[in-house]
């Protein structure tokens, strides 16, 4: 069951083969940036941000939340292999399970969630009517974060984060952290939504329904993880029922785009001309909307179920991967 929830870091699922040896020799190892290369790309990202210039104590503070951010997952991820592979040593027992998590674990994140997280800022920036200042700069970051990384973690690792976060020196002056300033945001998105007859606010529908808002706006693929009942379809059709523009009974939603829901139920016998054509139809219902006003969204439920033999979800990287075709 936690392999059907989304918390094991490696399923296993695809087994590689060992090249032959006459191809073996045309491998090229590119490597990987360590930590202060990471550092180092982050500052130079951020020197290059459109939504307004930012000081030398902006970038660098900016620069030490975001590595360690990207530092802190794979801290968790290394737990969760090096549980596993000693749970399974028995029957691996030439591999040293502490070594291989950590080589592991390097990979649970990578540039893209840096390049995303830039993308979130500029994002929050430019849409949450935040001023220039530095503390809105940071609360700007501080939410890119939390939906790229935090609420990617159970509760127990979203404290132990949120305490790794805080404790960074330039962040001991502030009294709300990375867990707080998304408490407040999404608390101020539900006051402006409205939700129908006999449903509790409970916390996965205001996570779900805040990232559902927020990667729909952004333009950033989001995948909603749970069990049955834990609000996964409701949060995406509150969100369509609310965002209707300029006939949106928030003002709050009415700044920002109407959300045309293009719904594709999931089956076991799904296939990727069915899912390609869902994809074709909301595409070129954009090319005749404004995108300020409009934004068209697809909304697959139940994207678990499509077998994996018939890789049906494989056209997937191709629509999501931001290809030219789709990439407005």
């Amino acid at each position: 069951r936690e392999v059907d929830l989304g918390r094991d870091w490696v399923s296993g699922h695809y087994q590689v083969q060992r090249l032959p040896a006459t191809v073996a020799k045309l491998k090229w190892w590119f490597g990987s940036l360590n930590s202060d290369q990471e550092k180092e790309f982050i500052f130079r990202r951020l020197e290059k941000m459109s939504v307004g210039e930012l000081s030398l104590a902006q970038r660098n503070s900016m620069t030490e939340l975001v590595a360690e951010s990207q530092q802190a997952m794979r801290h968790f991820a290394m737990k969760h292999i090096t549980k596993r592979l000693l749970e399974s040593s028995s029957t691996i027992s030439s591999m040293d399970p502490r070594e291989e998590a950590v080589r592991r674990s390097s990979s649970v994140v990578s540039l893209r969630d840096i390049q995303r997280t830039f993308t979130l800022f500029e994002f929050f920036s430019r849409n949450l009517n935040l001023a220039g200042s530095a503390t809105s700069r940071r609360k700007a970051m501080l939410l890119a974060i939390a939906v790229v990384y935090l609420l990617r973690l159970d509760k127990a690792a979203r404290i132990e984060f949120n305490e790794k976060l805080m404790g960074l020196p330039q962040e001991a002056k502030h009294a709300n952290g990375v867990q707080e300033t998304l408490d407040d945001a999404m608390n101020e998105v539900l006051k402006e939504t409205e939700l129908p007859a006999g449903i509790a606010l409970t916390r996965g529908l205001k996570e779900n329904t805040f990232m559902t808002l927020v990667c729909t706006l952004s333009r950033t693929p989001l995948i909603i993880v749970g069990p049955p009942g834990s609000s996964k379809t409701l949060s995406v059709n509150m969100v369509g029922d609310n965002a209707n523009g300029e006939d949106s009974p928030s003002i709050f939603y009415r700044k920002v785009a109407r959300l045309l829901l293009f719904h594709y139920q999931c089956s076991k016998s799904s296939t990727s001309k069915e899912i390609s054509a869902v994809f074709d139809k909301a595409i070129q219902r954009q090319k005749l909307l404004d995108d300020s006003k409009s934004l068209c969204v697809v909304f697959m439920d139940e994207a678990g179920l499509p077998e994996e033999g018939k890789e049906s979800l494989k056209v997937l990287h191709y629509l999501l991967e931001g290809h030219m075709s789709v990439k407005s």
